[in-house]
């Protein structure tokens, strides 16, 4: 499946002569040709070059936003409305980019063309240099995004043009349009991360939509809104994913113990190849996630029924046509911010000052008509994004312990106000995760990797049990691990591993101070190794500068207690596996561990800046103790 709007789903049938056939010498003739005859060349609908809108959305099944299949040329100035329309559709017939990437570089030109005709450019030809590098400073004021997109697409249109027009391109155009140095753009990015949703906010806003669900006489589109809000909040799907979901969604099967567990199947497009693919995702879910479900089954059943269609939300009470379903984003912000307002009656979300949450949207609503009749005084609306709640949710996870990994893959999630659900080892099956116990002892064992910080003693217990059993390491690996797996205990933790050294299963502390040592990976049961740089990193670099923040907000008390945080993490884990890094890198090569070890490539790509960060830390350290 394409991941455009392909030329099979739109049928490239009707023929202009040969000479005009597109990749010739021949494509400016060819346009020519088209707008002469008034014809697009496609068979699916009848589309005429001097529309003043292409909207291909009713002729392709795309997952596709139908806004994004929508090219309102009725919006560009007539100066550059042909060359708009000559770009649009090569970039169509060339069937390389996704139609949304299609309509973003349309919007992006859009900009640009209003911008150089304001400047008293009427052609292509005389957009002048300076005019081009004054537009993306624009761009470059509002993100470092929007400036490497805008470059992108110049850079697309100005190859484009002078392939089939007049050759505009200079040494000096190339390299205003260049996108730079990447990994300089990713720690941008870096730095502009979705934040998380702050806790109070999130405690008040869980609070308040658990008693909208329940509240009967709250009206029924707000308690639906409510219903996938708490969906939403519980599992981090994406907006898109919940706004899919379909009745049959959520099943339950018997887990070990008898209970029952609920897991939920959606359909996520996010990591398939084109924009018609998709796979099943199966992720368990908590007793709120099903709340949420099964109050908006019954909530939204009987317009289920009377529209025959199988979606979970359907949406506000205008939405009344098949058409209209699932709910597109663009259709649910509208909903989204008629809830926000409603949600003003539990806590503030109306003129709430900027500096409160800072973290969040803070949306003008002056000029929303049923917004102000409601709220006379109303100027502003608080809310968090959509992807701000996926963001909570892998948090929440990442602070409880669960690998990064199985964040990734499985996005098994709870709120901030759940227990984690912890598996039990038992006789039968003594390990957590068995292949993950297997391969780390197998390394441990044959010396691959060295366990870092624990208590010392670990790697002298398993080679007495080696050698007491008369054991080879070269001929008995596979038995000396599986018999060792019996008798040590191993649980992944983030950015280390559990390994009891001992025949004991539960912890020796009592269940408090386990959970302190855990969440600060201080246990003396936690063992790390070099390939866990990068968990270390990100951890040392958050807490810093966390550090900086609250110095400057004058938390002094805090400040002393996150430094001696910072001093324990950099000198017990992340100094240690840098070492261990430098030394397997001497051994081995960086391109064997990046093999075995991709998550490490920033990490070995940066060790001098790294190096340089390491001495700043210790600075921050050393001033404590002055």
């Amino acid at each position: 499946m394409n991941n455009v709007i392909t030329l099979a789903e739109l049928d490239l049938e009707y023929e202009v002569p040969a000479d005009y056939a597109i990749n010739t010498n021949a494509t400016k003739s060819y346009l020519n040709q088209l707008k002469e005859i008034n014809r697009l060349p496609f068979n699916k609908g009848t589309f005429y070059y001097s529309d003043k809108v292409w909207n291909f959305a009713d002729y392709t099944s795309l997952n596709v936003s139908k806004r994004k299949m929508k090219f309102n040329f009725d919006k560009v100035c007539q100066t550059f409305k042909d060359d708009m329309k000559n770009y649009v559709l090569i970039k169509i017939l060339e069937n390389d980019l996704k139609v949304q990437s299609i309509h973003r570089s349309f919007g992006i030109l859009n900009r640009f063309f209003k911008f150089v005709e304001a400047k008293g450019f009427y052609y292509v030809e005389d957009i002048s240099i300076n005019v081009i590098k004054e537009f993306l400073s624009g761009e470059a004021a509002k993100s470092p995004d929007a400036l490497r997109r805008a470059k992108s697409t110049l850079k697309s249109f100005y190859d484009y043009y002078s392939s089939n027009f007049n050759d505009l391109i200079t040494t000096e155009l190339m390299d205003t349009l260049s996108l730079g140095d990447f990994r300089a753009y990713k720690a941008l990015k870096e730095q502009s991360k979705t934040p998380d949703i702050p806790k109070d906010y999130f405690d008040n806003f869980l609070s308040a939509v658990i008693s909208i669900i329940d509240d009967e006489n709250a009206p029924l589109s707000i308690r639906a809104t409510a219903c996938l809000y708490l969906i939403l909040s519980q599992t981090g799907l994406r907006i898109s994913e919940v706004l899919s979901l379909e009745v049959e969604a959520l099943d339950s099967i018997k887990i070990f113990n008898g209970e029952e567990a609920h897991y939920l199947k959606y359909k996520t497009w996010k990591s398939e190849d084109g924009n018609n693919s998709y796979r099943i995702i199966k992720i368990y879910v908590n007793e709120l996630t099903k709340k949420g479900y099964s109050t908006l089954f019954k909530l939204h059943e009987s317009k289920r029924n009377e529209l025959k269609l199988p979606y979970l939300y359907m949406g506000g009470p205008l939405m009344k046509k098949p058409s209209q379903f699932p709910v597109e984003i663009d259709a649910f912000s509208k909903l989204q911010k008629r809830f926000y307002v409603y949600l003003n009656s539990y806590f503030p979300t109306i003129n709430v000052p900027k500096t409160t949450y800072p973290e969040l949207t803070y949306a003008k609503v002056d000029k929303n008509k049923a917004i102000i009749a409601a709220h006379p005084d109303a100027k502003t609306l608080t809310y968090p994004s959509n992807h701000q709640f996926r963001v909570h949710v892998c948090t929440e996870l990442y602070n409880k312990g669960v690998p990064l990994k199985y964040i990734q893959k499985f996005m098994a999630h709870l709120s901030s106000d759940m227990e984690g659900y912890y598996v039990r080892p038992t006789k039968k099956d003594p390990q957590e995760d068995m292949n993950f116990s297997l391969t780390t002892l197998e390394k441990i064992v044959t010396g691959e990797i060295k366990p870092l910080g624990g208590d010392s003693g670990l790697s002298e217990k398993i080679q007495e049990f080696i050698e007491a059993n008369k054991y080879n390491v070269k001929t008995d690996l596979k038995e000396i691990c599986n018999e060792l797996a019996q008798k040590i205990p191993i649980r992944q933790k983030t950015g280390g591993v559990c390994i009891k050294s001992s025949m004991l299963r539960e912890c020796s502390k009592d269940a408090k101070t386990n959970e302190f040592y855990c969440a600060y990976g201080v246990c003396p049961n936690i063992f790390h190794f070099y390939y866990m740089a990068d968990v270390s990193y990100r951890q040392t670099k958050e807490l810093a500068e966390t550090i900086t923040i609250n110095r400057e907000r004058g938390l002094l008390k805090q400040v002393q207690k996150e430094l001696n945080m910072l001093n324990t993490i950099l000198h017990s884990k992340l100094l240690p596996e840098l070492d261990e890094l430098k030394s397997v890198i001497s051994e081995k090569g960086a391109l064997t561990i990046l093999k075995e070890y991709p998550d490490l490539k920033d990490i070995i790509e940066n060790l001098e800046q790294i190096d340089e960060e390491v001495i700043t830390w210790k600075s921050m350290i050393a001033s404590k103790k002055k």
